[in-house]
This record gives C-alpha cells, sequence and structure tokens, in this order.
C-alpha cells in the first residue's frame, strides 16, 4: 500500500497534464472552422507570405477575398496565438538532431508555422484595408502581447486599416517601452492625415524619447497637413527645448502648409 501511494503524485501530474491536454483540444474546437475549398483558412494564411506570383500565393489571396468577413477573427486569432512552447526548442535544439529526424519532427510539429501564419495575417490586414476595420482593436490588443520582432512585422500592415486603428494605437504613442512606441508612431506616420486623431499622443511621446523617434514625431506633424498645425504651433511656443526643436522640424517639412511668423507668432496663407 505504501509503494502504491508513493507513485501518486506521478499519477496525479499525468493526470493533470491529460486533461489539460483535453480541455486544450477542446477550446480549440470551440473556435469556428472557416473553410475554403474543404480546408482551414489558416492553413491558407501562411502562404500570403510567398511572392505574389507563387500560385500558393494566389490561392490564400483567392480564399481571403472568397471568405470575406468570416476571415476576421481568424486573422486576428492567426495574429494573437502564441508560439507553441515545443516550437521554440525544436528551432532551438533541431540542428543538432539527424537530418532524418528533424525533418520528420519538423514535418509533424510544424515549429515554424505559428509565426509564418501570423506574418500571413499581417499581409491578409494591409490586403483587406479598411474592410479589416471590426477587429481594429482585437489585433492592437495581441498586438501588445507580442515580443518586439514580431511586433515589428505587424506594424508595417496596420496602416491600411485606417482611421479606426487610431483610438486603439493611442496608448501605444506613450507607451513606456519606447521601441513599441516608436512603432506605433510609425504606423501613425505612414496613415498621414488619416492618423491625425492621435497627434495629441504623438506630441506627448516626446517626452523620454530618443532623437530617432523625436524626428520621426516631427516628420508625422509635416505628414499631417493642416491637421498638424495646431501641434506645431504648441511646440513652437513650448519652454521645453526638445519640443521646440521637433516643431521647428516638422515645420521645416511641412512648407506649404502655411508661412510661420516668428515675429508675430501667427500662421499666414500658404505660399
Amino acid at each position: 500500500m505504501p509503494a502504491r501511494w508513493s507513485r501518486s503524485p506521478v499519477v496525479i501530474s499525468l493526470v493533470a497534464v491529460s486533461v489539460a491536454v483535453l480541455l486544450a483540444f477542446a477550446w480549440r474546437s470551440r473556435e469556428p472552422a472557416v473553410l475554403y475549398a474543404g480546408k482551414p483558412l489558416e492553413s491558407y494564411l501562411g502562404d500570403l507570405v510567398y511572392p505574389v506570383s507563387e500560385p500558393r500565393y494566389r490561392s490564400a489571396t483567392n480564399a481571403l477575398f472568397t471568405v470575406g468577413d468570416a476571415a476576421l477573427p481568424v486573422i486576428a486569432r492567426s495574429i494573437g496565438r502564441p508560439v507553441p512552447w515545443y516550437s521554440a526548442i525544436l528551432i532551438r535544439w533541431g540542428n543538432r538532431l539527424s537530418p532524418s529526424v528533424r525533418a520528420r519532427l519538423f514535418r509533424q510539429f510544424e515549429p515554424y508555422q505559428t509565426g509564418q501564419r501570423r506574418t500571413g495575417a499581417a499581409v491578409a490586414l494591409s490586403l483587406l484595408g479598411t474592410n479589416a476595420a471590426p477587429i481594429a482593436g482585437e489585433v492592437m490588443q495581441a498586438f501588445g502581447r507580442l515580443a518586439y520582432d514580431d511586433q515589428a512585422v505587424i506594424s508595417q500592415s496596420l496602416a491600411p486599416v485606417g482611421e479606426s486603428l487610431v483610438p486603439h494605437l493611442k496608448t501605444y504613442l506613450t507607451n513606456r517601452n519606447l521601441p513599441t512606441r516608436s512603432l506605433a508612431a510609425f504606423v501613425v506616420h505612414q496613415m498621414g492625415p488619416q492618423g491625425s486623431g492621435a497627434v495629441r499622443e504623438l506630441v506627448a511621446g516626446i517626452d523620454g524619447a530618443d532623437p530617432n523617434h523625436s524626428r520621426l514625431v516631427a516628420h508625422t506633424l509635416a505628414r499631417f497637413g493642416d491637421r498638424g498645425r495646431a501641434a506645431m504651433t504648441n511646440l513652437l511656443h513650448s519652454p521645453r527645448t526638445v519640443n521646440r526643436l521637433v516643431g521647428l522640424e516638422a515645420l521645416s517639412h511641412a512648407p506649404g502648409v502655411a508661412r510661420w511668423s516668428a515675429t508675430a507668432g501667427t500662421w499666414s496663407a500658404a505660399v
């Protein structure tokens, strides 16, 4: 009896792991399957990373646009889904395995699949543009949970989503993590005047930033055109030297917006 009970912690652990696996599969099964040509849409997303001349890319775009709005939750899930724990192990140690074993394991577990589908989902965002507006909030929540390298990939495709993204970008424009803050500012810069709704947070992000970020803010304000005029005025009147420099640089890159009179402290008509 004591010997049998001495093994109980091991048995309990095995049962707990088994239950966890079953629950994970049950939870995954709750996600509605979106199919195209008999295959889950998720399996097509990874093919969006290939050149446009590739047949698999064309098949993936056909799947994306045929499915329509039903693709949106799949895209959001693919962006936010964490990389499985075993993928990192296989990627890190795979080269130490024999080629045959490595090939079998990689074929079975596809360790790069999650990352490739995430990149493909980002491409899908840029292809859908403003049609992806309903998932803007969910995508930005997932963006905040990603590592910087993944954030950098996703940020390349966010601007086409349009103005619906702006409210969800604001918190990142003042993020304490400067690289993340700069990525958010880069997205607003890409949006041009459509991103001007975040001008207050963009300017607030100058505080504690490095010269590269401040320069990005200046160029972004210049891209706003007339919508950035008030912000440039406030920066030029700021008691902080760094703010005044940002305002001056923004002004120098927006010569057609208006002419600033240093003596009168006002704007005149554009020339």
